[in-house]
């Protein structure tokens, strides 16, 4: 995503638009099957790092009450989870650190039935 950011390729940019219309498209049908949206989450590399993606979703999503502050959504970075919503927002949106790595190592020492040193 850094790269196709940096990319002045006009290809690059229908890449993000494609990628934000499909996490969209996402959100939207998993909200129609669970009857609503009370809270939304951005996690993972590009959701904890990439608040012009979280601007664009929640823009998308706006018809269903998702609002953001963009000064918090900007500032929502680092270690700690940030709610980067606006005070009129009917969902909760929230962006999670994560590590995948380390979460992925521990199902897999899991199902190995491998006790992590610790």
């Amino acid at each position: 995503m850094r790269r196709l950011r940096a990319s002045d390729q006009p290809q690059a940019k229908l890449a993000i638009d494609m990628f934000s219309y499909r996490v969209t498209r996402e959100c939207g049908a998993m909200a129609a099957c669970i009857g609503g949206l009370d809270l939304l989450a951005f996690t993972g590399g590009i959701g904890e790092h990439d608040p012009v993606l979280r601007a664009a979703v929640c823009a998308r999503l706006a018809f269903m009450g998702v609002r953001l502050d963009p000064d918090r959504n900007v500032g929502a970075t680092g270690d700690q989870a940030a709610r980067p919503d606006a005070s009129d927002s009917s969902v909760e949106v929230w962006r999670v650190p994560t590590d995948e790595g380390e979460v992925a190592a521990q199902m897999a020492a899991t199902l190995l039935g491998i006790t992590p040193a610790g």
